[in-house]
């Protein structure tokens, strides 16, 4: 019945028929007739498939027989149910069906095979033409009516008058059951364990077999059944289970079109396949160039700071790979070669990473990593022609990469060609094309693999309109030759005048190959097989290349680590934040302001409102508009005084909302909120001097808060400072910092909380690597003063060079306080009192400010609603 279906089915059928090991319909439908009742009817929300397979007797009854252990009993007295015990934790009954045999004094006569007949007598909850006897199925919630015994009235008249005995003989399996009317066993699942079993008790289901069973699943299909159960979610980090899944799923699901490292829309080609949004909309934005893809990995380079990174956009994970020796990072390519460690499994893999010389020669600068040693083992120059090659689609057969040629660079006549790179021998070769498949000006070529083993050359005559196929043949003496596979013309495939052809290529989906191809912003699958023409999606991009895509769960590495846009990071690890509102808050949608217990303070880009978030909860609450609005991105910040209503609990707060104004003077626009009357109390332009504030990290200590100086507005010298604003008072005091403290050109200033209660200066002074901490003390008269507390030095905590080091802050995590910092894209933490040194995370970008972020449930506000609303 699999096969007369259209929709999602357990393996992606139109996937696995191209597979050296195919699972037939039958088999798939055995193997969920293994599944125990309750377990069965999780799994009806992941496709209609499935949904379908519970109206077929046929299954159901294949179901009954393999599920024959007693689940759980009736108790009852005189024949009517008083209680139902499980002894089987996953087996289930609807509550509603139990109620409606103890509610309708219905008697017990037995039970078998899942079945409950009982008798309904006719003063019982049923009129006289209802009574009788009725078999239920109360696991589905269904029940049928028998045929009346010959003798009804004498069997229903003796029933009334004693309790008398039921006897039902089942046939399964060869033996009969007898089922007394004391205790009348219920048939469902397996056996009492803490991990679904799949399969009966006397022939149970290997939990091997079950994970390779699973490992034929599509990664979206995959994801539906995560809470089925735990087992299936532990699944879902088991490397050698993703990596299995990666290697029953290789077929191209979809591309990414792109023209000059400007990536377009993605667009799927198997309904199968799935890919989360925000995943996409980061591959997609202008932030990274995608080299390459291979296996369901996506290899990308970071316009700013050119790391490379791997990402899986199906689990939404990425790893950075280390730097290259030699960085030509301009108009790149990679080519990735999975390497098999005997089991059928490709753990590891081999990475190409070629790149054009900056001299624009023959010559390539061509690097090899192996993920599975973290190390670049090649780094070469090595000629690959006089023309520019198709990077972005190279071919692999076995130890050797294939790149065709695109076009030449100089005005001299060239012949197109195919260069191969073997891994092993570190050597390239050129491979003249065929005479016949000489290339005209606006001709285009392109290469593939044919049946997953020969290199395909595709040449597109624009002149004749048609695709030619010709297969690389290896010769034992003297070069590879060429020879002719298929022919396929535009014009049979109902194209009525000759079009360009800007790129070409082969997908082998199930037992078919599909000819791709774009023709100017639309792109194009035939069948050869069929000769079915379809349209696969229409770009925003003219004359795009297309990168094919793998949707599978193959880990990116040993370091891998979520993706999330906006690159939140973690240093709790008992806390956990919902990826939806990470993915909200990251996207351009909103700009952070800042956070404090727990909430996030955002301004919406598209109509200015101010808002508070609570990540943890996926609530949010608009705030009034405030009095002044000098909308100067980049010029605006928040701080928050949560006030003690006398038990202890901070439930209201006063928000600081400063704004530098437009003029550019010292003054700011500085507005503080009551969260408690809702209503802006204050609106004041006062002094917070000359220079440019930290405004993403303010200190509030009592009623005081501050912010230090970040650089100064004009070419003046200005030294740096501290400024203070007391919310109470309404104003504001410039601290200078101590003389030991001058701040030099690349050196950094931030400030923190000591201890919880005293306000802390942290000093980085780039000449001698060293972090000074000092402490404001306040003086009964005369200005505040510093005194320096400790001293932390990059050099003697592992650090060999002279790092800049953008922003630092203290966190106060348990019984000690750690000092954290970024270093370009990396963050660390220092633990002052033990001394040791830890990297928290990788960022997205160089030089970041961090905003902190505690999770908490404390509630937005009064008109608090779900963040699900507002997207």
């Amino acid at each position: 019945m699999l096969k007369n279906t259209r929709n999602i089915d357990l393996v992606g059928m139109k996937k696995i028929e191209s597979r050296s090991c195919p699972l037939p319909d039958e088999v798939l439908v055995k193997i969920i007739s293994y599944l125990p009742a309750k377990a069965f009817f999780k799994f009806l929300p992941v496709c209609k498939t499935i949904y379908h397979l519970s109206s077929d007797s046929q299954f159901l009854l294949s179901q009954s027989y393999n599920n024959k252990a007693i689940s759980g009993f009736f108790i009852h007295s005189d024949n009517i149910l008083r209680s139902f015990i499980l002894i089987d934790s996953y087996a289930g009954v609807p509550r509603s069906n139990l109620e409606f045999l103890s509610d309708s004094g219905a008697k017990i006569l037995g039970s078998a095979g899942g079945l409950v007949f009982v008798l309904l007598n006719k003063n019982g909850w049923f009129d006289a033409s209802t009574s009788g006897i009725c078999v239920y199925n109360p696991a589905r919630g269904t029940r049928c009516w028998l045929p009346s015994p010959p003798d009804e009235e004498s069997s229903i008249s003796s029933h009334s008058k004693e309790s008398s005995s039921f006897s039902l003989t089942s046939l399964y399996n060869g033996h009969s059951y007898s089922f007394k009317s004391l205790i009348a066993g219920m048939d469902g699942t397996l056996n009492n364990t803490h991990s679904i079993n799949v399969g009966s008790s006397r022939r149970p289901l290997p939990d091997d077999l079950l994970a390779e069973i699973l490992s034929y699943l599509p990664a979206k299909t995959f994801f539906r059944l995560l809470s089925v159960c735990k087992t299936f979610r532990q699944l879902s980090s088991d490397s050698h289970f993703l990596l299995s899944q990666s290697n029953h799923n290789n077929v191209i699901s979809g591309f990414f079109p792109h023209r000059r490292n400007i990536s377009g829309p993605f667009f799927l080609i198997d309904p199968y396949a799935g890919v989360p949004r925000s995943s996409l909309q980061f591959l997609c934005s202008s932030k990274a160039i995608i080299l390459g893809s291979e296996g369901g990995l996506v290899f990308v380079l970071h316009r700013k700071g050119g790391a490379l990174c791997v990402y899986n956009p199906a689990r939404g994970t990425r790893c950075q790979l280390p730097s290259p020796p030699s960085e030509y990072c301009t108009w790149g390519g990679i080519a990735v070669r999975f390497m098999n460690d005997g089991d059928g499994v490709t753990k590891g893999y081999k990475l190409v990473y070629l790149s054009r010389t900056p001299e624009g020669s023959s010559l390539h600068r061509c690097q090899v990593y192996d993920s599975f040693a973290r190390v670049w083992t090649m780094d070469k120059e090595l000629d690959f022609g006089r023309k520019e090659l198709h990077l972005e689609h190279p071919v692999v057969c076995d130890d050797v990469v294939f790149w065709a040629s695109s076009h030449s660079e100089s005005y001299e006549r060239i012949d197109h060609y195919v260069v191969a790179f073997d891994v092993r021998k570190e050597r390239t070769q050129i491979i003249p094309l065929p005479k016949e498949a000489a290339v005209a000006c606006f001709d285009t070529i392109g290469i593939a693999k044919w049946e997953g083993k020969s290199l395909c050359l595709i040449h597109y005559d624009m002149y004749t309109w048609v695709f030619a196929l010709w297969l690389l043949r290896k010769t034992n003496d003297g070069p590879p030759g060429w020879a002719k596979a298929h022919e396929v013309s535009l014009e049979l495939m109902g194209f009525r005048e000759p079009s360009y052809v800007s790129f070409i290529m082969l997908s082998e989906v199930a037992t078919t190959t599909l000819l791709v191809f774009t023709i100017q912003s639309e792109a194009y699958s035939y069948d050869i097989k069929d000769g079915e023409l379809k349209k696969l999606a229409s770009s925003e991009i003219y004359f795009a290349k297309l990168i094919p895509y793998s949707n599978t769960l193959r880990p990116c590495g040993e370091q891998e680590e979520l993706n999330v846009p906006g690159s939140f990071f973690l240093v709790d690890p008992y806390a956990g934040v919902p990826r939806s509102s990470l993915e909200f808050l990251s996207y351009r949608k909103v700009v952070i302001l800042g956070s404090a217990g727990g909430l996030v303070f955002v301004l919406r880009y598209k109509d200015h409102a101010l808002c508070v978030y609570n990540p943890a909860r996926g609530t949010r609450c608009q705030l009034p508009s405030p009095p002044s609005k000098y909308w100067t991105w980049g010029g605006i910040g928040i701080a928050v005084r949560f006030m003690n209503d006398g038990d202890g609990v901070t439930k209201g707060y006063k928000l600081v909302y400063l704004l530098r104004t437009p003029a550019g003077s010292s003054f700011h626009r500085c507005q503080v909120y009551d969260s408690s009357a809702r209503v802006w109390t204050m609106d004041k332009e006062l002094d917070f001097g000359r220079m440019e504030l930290h405004l993403e990290h303010p200190v509030v200590c009592d009623d005081v808060v501050f912010w230090a100086s970040s650089h100064s507005l004009s070419n003046e010298r200005i030294d740096h400072y501290v400024v203070a604003f007391d919310v109470r008072k309404e104003r504001t005091q410039i601290i200078p910092l101590p003389k030991e403290a001058a701040v030099a050109c690349f050196d950094t200033i931030g400030i923190g909380k000591w201890e919880g209660k005293s306000l802390c200066l942290i000093h980085y002074k780039m000449c001698t690597r060293v972090f000074g901490l000092w402490l404001l003390r306040k003086t009964n008269d005369g200005p505040p003063g510093w005194v320096r507390v400790h001293e932390v030095s990059l050099g003697q905590i592992g650090f060999r060079e002279l790092p800049i080091v953008s922003s630092v802050i203290l966190s106060e995590v348990a019984t000690t306080t750690l000092l954290v910092f970024t270093i370009q894209n990396e963050a660390y933490s220092y633990d002052i009192k033990d001394g040791k040194l830890k990297k928290m995370a990788s960022l997205g970008c160089h030089y970041p400010p961090l905003i902190p972020y505690s999770n908490t449930l404390r509630p937005c506000g009064e008109e608090e609603e779900l963040l699900e609303t507002t997207r």
